[in-house]
């Protein structure tokens, strides 16, 4: 994490701030959705139902998925740079 907010902060000083939110929605999303719905906390089953055309679910995949992808983009650009 040390890395990712050094990263961040060497952008912007804001963006470590802008990253816990995501990090926070990214991880929230999953759980909340899956206990407004009453259902096992899974993302394979969250998966399922945005398929299906669940709204919620296809937002909740969206938060989670945009979450991994500016995290893995931060690592790699961080490890390229050293």
């Amino acid at each position: 994490m040390q890395i990712l907010f050094q990263f961040f902060y060497g952008i912007h000083p804001l963006l470590p701030m802008a990253y816990l939110l995501l990090l926070a929605t990214g991880l929230l999303a999953p759980a909340l959705y899956c206990a407004a719905r009453k259902i096992p906390y899974s993302i394979t089953v969250i998966w399922s139902r945005s398929k299906a055309g669940d709204r919620w679910a296809k937002a909740v995949v969206a938060v989670y998925a945009l979450f991994a992808a500016v995290t893995l983009l931060a690592l790699v650009a961080e490890l390229l740079r050293r």
